[in-house]
């Protein structure tokens, strides 16, 4: 995956960031954010709808103060928010003509790394929970919760490494242009 990374870097180290806010953030990225949320709010409005999904409950979820089961369908309601909250940080109309637009670029990856993240480690908890990976949910072509959270992951996966990119393309035009110093 490096060289690949270095690659599509090296590919787009030429665009003025402009250029790559429009190809990149409000392309590539804007895109798949769109995927994502069109995903969860799928998947959550499954496991809402479910009859068999009322007591599901999670025996621990990591790092929270109280371990207590949580309910499955407390945990979709909480992705599915980040994902409505990730998926509006996209709409926002970023200024593409601002002279410290690497800077617009940084602060726009940190805003939207939060929620992710956050997705993130609720579907780990999902995943890695002993009752979600042996849980049939037949609206859902016989996937386990654990699946559905599989699935979610690697969207997120996706998502961090067009987030890593961004970063590193911000970091490098700031190292090159010389008005940052």
């Amino acid at each position: 995956m490096t060289l690949l990374h270095e690659e599509t870097l090296a590919r787009y180290q030429e665009l003025l960031p402009s250029e790559f806010m429009e190809y990149v953030i409000f392309g590539t990225l804007r895109d798949h954010m769109y995927t994502v949320y069109t995903v969860i709010n799928v998947y959550t409005k499954i496991v809402l709808s479910l009859p068999s999904t009322i007591d599901l409950r999670l025996t621990y979820v990591p790092n929270t103060v109280l371990q207590i089961p949580t309910e499955l369908r407390e945990i979709m309601r909480n992705i599915q928010l980040c994902a409505v909250e990730a998926y509006n940080l996209m709409q926002i109309d970023i200024p593409r003509d601002s002279d410290s637009i690497e800077h617009v670029i940084l602060q726009f990856v940190n805003n939207l790394r939060q929620p992710i993240e956050t997705i993130d480690r609720w579907a780990a908890a999902i995943e890695g929970d002993i009752v979600m990976k042996s849980w049939v949910l037949h609206g859902l072509r016989d996937k386990t919760p654990s699946q559905v959270a599989s699935e979610i992951r690697q969207y997120m996966f996706d998502t961090n490494q067009v987030l890593l990119f961004a970063q590193a393309y911000a970091l490098w035009w700031s190292r090159k242009s010389p008005r940052l110093t």
